[in-house]
């Protein structure tokens, strides 16, 4: 039976009359306000949202329970919170819980896209004893999959991280050689330089082929019979060429095809390579580029470099580069915009993110991250802003690396630690396992390397 017309009137008016006092609400809601009823007020709001490296989650909102993820979730998403500051849990069977105070922005939904969840007991994959006793320098390869180790004066021993597999090889260097230079040339040959031999160059190849040791004599015409050899830069694309830069501060180029030498550029005291091309600092302290021949040379800045001690480069994957001086101040070099930045002094080590966007600088006792491009999430840090996550660590940082995008790793005499790169400036540092000496990561596996054994273990 249909309703009568004045009660169809009646309801209808009262939807609109829903409607118009609904909308505001609606509206205010859209662009993150919530309602106060209490103070008959709107009160503007914002968000959280977590990603974790593991599915299956269960994550509490300042002590409540508020999400809990299937096997194929691993982000929450929470709108419609009260700026301030809120305690965000996140727990799961088998991991440490990790608990962040988050602030909340009005309008603004706040990330932490990249959490690692570690387990209760970091598995150990594998050990594997090393010479003991020694002292040792570690000497990455190209790919960052390799690690030479060179150690009493004649020995190599090369650590190759293949699966869940450690491959250990070693070389003696030949009788009476003791070696003063010593860098990759690619992936799988190390060139040493030994004083004792004057210009002379020993191939190693480090791999599972024992191969033999060559010889190679290194013939500079122009040089001094005193002249020594203070930096080798390879080629990263042809093995049979490497930069060779002398104590008179002459840069070569050096061909092991034909055992000639030819000099590029003169009162260079630093130089490496980028996006083929040259980068240096010369005797005046001026930092330039010049293509692989020694030419179109380009003067970019006179940042303030200390010249009388080693330099130090790290190149990134998007052909930026960090410099270390003498007195470990860091420097940015930004190719695109052709410009050097000193940003910050301290520091001992510099390692940039895969992404290139981050560099991690290592301090004596600290650790410390650059950001190389401004954030386009909460909480939006500029270009350059530098976020301290160690600032004063009980015992020297021994090394140091990235495992993703947010999380560091870094090993002191007391064992192997992990902080988070956050939203905020909290910054959790958890041990991870008693493993101490040199860390890198390959395929997700975190290997450290100490005085008597190599140690490989899994997070994930």
């Amino acid at each position: 039976m249909a309703l009568p017309k004045s009660t169809r009137r009646a309801l209808f008016y009262s939807l609109i009359f829903l409607f118009i006092i609904a909308t505001p609400f609606v509206v205010a809601y859209s662009f993150g306000y919530s309602v106060d009823f209490q103070n008959q007020s709107l009160i503007p709001s914002g968000g959280i949202f977590v990603k974790t490296n593991q599915t299956g989650i269960q994550v509490t909102l300042d002590g409540k329970v508020e999400k809990t993820t299937t096997f194929l979730g691993s982000g929450a998403l929470f709108d419609s919170i009260d700026p301030g500051v809120h305690t965000v849990r996140i727990t799961k069977e088998g991991f440490r819980p990790w608990e962040r105070e988050i602030m909340v922005r009005p309008g603004i939904v706040t990330e932490d896209r990249n959490i690692v969840l570690i387990p209760t007991t970091a598995p150990v994959i594998s050990r594997t004893e090393t010479p003991r006793n020694t002292s040792f320098t570690y000497i990455p390869a190209p790919n960052g999959k390799h690690v030479a180790i060179f150690y009493e004066k004649t020995r190599l021993l090369s650590i190759e991280v293949t699966g869940s597999s450690v491959g250990l090889y070693q070389k003696e260097l030949p009788n009476g050689v003791f070696a003063n230079s010593i860098s990759w040339l690619n992936d799988q040959y190390i060139a040493i330089h030994a004083p004792e031999r004057l210009n002379a160059w020993i191939l190693f190849r480090l791999s599972t082929d024992t191969g033999t040791v060559r010889e190679l004599p290194l013939k500079i015409p122009e040089a001094t019979p005193n002249d020594q050899i203070l930096e080798v830069i390879p080629h990263p694309a042809d093995a049979n060429t490497v930069y060779v830069l002398t104590k008179s501060h002459d840069l070569y180029s050096y061909s092991f095809r034909d055992a000639i030498a030819k000099k590029l550029i003169s009162q260079v005291v630093h130089a490496a390579y980028v996006d083929n091309s040259f980068i240096f600092v010369n005797e005046k302290g001026f930092f330039a580029t010049a293509n692989l021949s020694g030419g179109n040379i380009s003067v970019v800045g006179r940042p303030g470099f200390f010249l009388n001690a080693p330099f130090k480069t790290t190149v990134s994957r998007t052909g930026n580069a960090g410099l270390i001086d003498g007195v470990k101040g860091f420097y940015y070099y930004d190719r695109p915009e052709q410009i050097i930045v000193p940003l910050i002094g301290g520091v001992v080590q510099s390692s940039f993110d895969e992404r290139g966007q981050l560099a991690l600088l290592q301090g004596e006792t600290s650790l410390s991250v650059v950001f190389l491009a401004p954030e386009t999430t909460a909480p939006f840090r500029k270009k350059f802003a530098i976020e301290r996550l160690v600032l004063d660590s009980k015992t020297p940082i021994i090394s140091s690396a990235w495992y993703g995008e947010n999380y560091i790793l870094y090993t002191t005499a007391e064992g192997l630690f992990g902080v988070e790169l956050g939203s905020d400036t909290t910054h959790i540092v958890q041990k991870l396992s008693d493993a101490s000496g040199y860390v890198f990561v390959e395929n997700d596996l975190i290997t450290v390397i100490g005085d008597s054994e190599v140690v490989t273990l899994a997070i994930e």
